[in-house]
């Protein structure tokens, strides 16, 4: 079945699918979507398997999509590949976005959700791996010729596994992608055998961005386990809280990861390796990102050089041209002793001399730029490593908390009264230099995709605030005392269900004088099952 200049809305679609139908391309909707498809409101559940010997293109939603835009849709069924071809694209809602019957390929995700699980379990017939098996939590491949793709406000709650590339929002990204307040909370693995080896690549989020025009992930979170198991494999693993590798301008920004990333080459609680191979004007680095996630080398005896706090690998192969690297207020925390923030490539297409090469590093008010000259690039690499260490890449909350005008102090919930129950959240801030503080807040309840925001802003502040301790008993709170900032403002959402999973993803923010919304840290997940509070990350 063919989708062409359809909408589709306020449906749900149950069923099983076993066999490869369509040209290959499976989808519980429709197998491909092509020419300003519109699905909004729309809920896909039963599960899809495929096996047999040919290529597969494979999603809750769609096989293969390009021009579509899907809102408030969720995936729920789980999807089985086992095909022994080399090409297995697969994804929660979409296989591949790519450019069809002369449609563009530009798609747009908002408010959309995967909950089943991805896997690709087929075995390689030949010598090596399965170099096409990949898989993404929202869309397997965005393989559509530098066209737009845009995720807002989306989740990915399934387990995600491949054999070569795997993301829990996409597995391997060849277009121009905005990633806006998305969330990733399945684990995402990429699993090699014992005796064959081949690309390694996986991301909480992306496994790997190549030859893109430009890409932004902004105030996403990933939670889920992130692992390139490849015992066989010697320097072709990359793993990445966010983002596993990328070879072009890649800005990640107020992101946070939680997940325990692991990988035998290149692994780091951001990224696994960022080498820009082009010059862009966009943004380049990774700026007021946090990661709390482990970070290990997951094969007996194997280097922890490029196993890092923040990014595995940096590179250049801009060929000399003028390009900037910044690394901006961004913390690693959950590490071993002596983890450094950031390693060098070992590959040496990434290491270009030249004077055109420079990385800026900024911690708190203070800013410095390294400018490479025409000297070996691991050289100037090791300058970088030393510098970063210096200036506070690993750094404990006190340090997060000074170089953020607003952060977050403290959760406090009522008891459960005819079923719901209200959360109030404390900001803590030692200036009056705003008009407002508060939270921005995105809300997700079990089954559901993420919405948008609920009560975030207040123009009051107070010296002291009434509230409750840990036995319920009412209890005032001193700004100073109890929380070491001068002021406190609180924002509170009324009337949660106690009867389900909520999770909030929320972000501390003030708003200048002049209107600006300024954003303090990265985001965080606070979680809550039938009214009890399971997690604050």
């Amino acid at each position: 079945i063919q989708l062409e200049r359809a909408t589709v809305k306020n449906l749900t679609v149950e069923g099983k699918l076993t066999a490869v139908i369509a040209n290959n391309e499976v989808g519980l909707l429709a197998g491909r979507a092509t020419g300003s498809v519109n699905v909004e409101n729309v809920v896909t559940k039963g599960s899809i398997e495929v096996g047999g010997t040919t290529s597969v293109y494979a999603g809750g939603f769609f096989g293969q999509a390009s021009d579509a835009n899907m809102k408030n849709c969720v995936n729920q069924a789980d999807i089985l590949v086992s095909t022994t071809n080399n090409t297995s694209l697969i994804g929660g809602l979409i296989g591949q976005v790519a450019s069809l019957n002369s449609s563009l390929g530009a798609v747009t995700l908002q408010n959309c959700a995967n909950y089943g699980d991805i896997s690709d379990s087929g075995e390689s017939t030949g010598t090596g791996i399965r170099t096409g098996s990949k898989a993404g939590g929202l869309i397997g491949v965005i393989n559509n010729a530098g066209k737009d793709i845009t995720m807002t406000l989306c989740y990915n709650g399934g387990a995600v596994l491949a054999m070569c590339l795997a993301g829990g929002f996409s597995a391997d990204v060849r277009g121009n992608l905005t990633a806006d307040r998305c969330v990733n909370t399945g684990s995402v693995t990429v699993r090699q055998p014992d005796d064959k080896s081949g690309n390694a690549y996986v991301g909480g989020l992306i496994g790997q961005f190549y030859n893109t025009g430009y890409a932004v992930i902004r105030g996403c979170i990933n939670s889920g386990a992130v692992a390139a198991v490849s015992p066989a494999g010697s320097n072709n693993s990359r793993a990445g809280g966010i983002v596993g590798t990328t070879n072009r301008v890649l800005e990640v920004s107020d992101c946070f990861n939680s997940g325990a990333v692991s990988a035998k080459y290149m692994a780091g609680g951001i990224a696994g390796e960022m080498g820009a191979t082009a010059t862009s004007t966009r943004t380049y680095g990774i700026l007021n990102c946090v990661s709390v996630g482990s970070v290990t080398n997951n094969v007996e005896n194997g280097s922890d050089s490029n196993i890092c706090g923040l990014l595995g690998a940096l590179g250049n192969n801009s060929g000399g041209k003028n390009l900037t690297f910044r690394l901006e207020n961004s913390y690693y925390l959950a590490v071993t002793e002596g983890m450094k923030a950031l390693g060098t490539t070992l590959n040496n297409g990434y290491q270009a001399n030249g004077n055109g090469f420079a990385v800026t590093l900024t911690y708190g008010a203070d800013t410095q730029t390294l400018q490479q000259e025409s000297q070996n690039f691991l050289t100037f690499a090791a300058s970088i490593v030393a510098e970063v260490t210096e200036a506070g890449g690993k750094a404990d909350t006190n340090a997060i908390q000074t170089a953020h005008p607003v952060y977050a102090v403290g959760l406090q919930q009522t008891a459960v009264s005819d079923n719901t129950y209200d959360i109030r959240l404390i900001a803590g801030l030692n200036s009056l230099e705003y008009s407002e503080v508060g939270f921005e807040l995105i809300r997700l309840e079990e089954g559901s995709a993420l919405s948008g925001m609920v009560d975030r802003s207040s123009n009051t502040v107070y010296t002291t605030l009434t509230g409750y301790d840990e036995s319920g008993a009412e209890k005032v709170y001193s700004a100073s005392e109890d929380f070491g900032c001068s002021y406190l403002s609180a924002v509170t959402v009324r009337g949660i269900p106690a009867d389900r999973t909520v999770t909030f993803v929320l972000r501390p923010y003030l708003t200048s004088m002049d209107g600006e919304i300024q954003y303090c840290g990265p985001a965080c997940l606070v979680t809550f099952v039938n009214g009890v509070l399971q997690a604050a990350e």
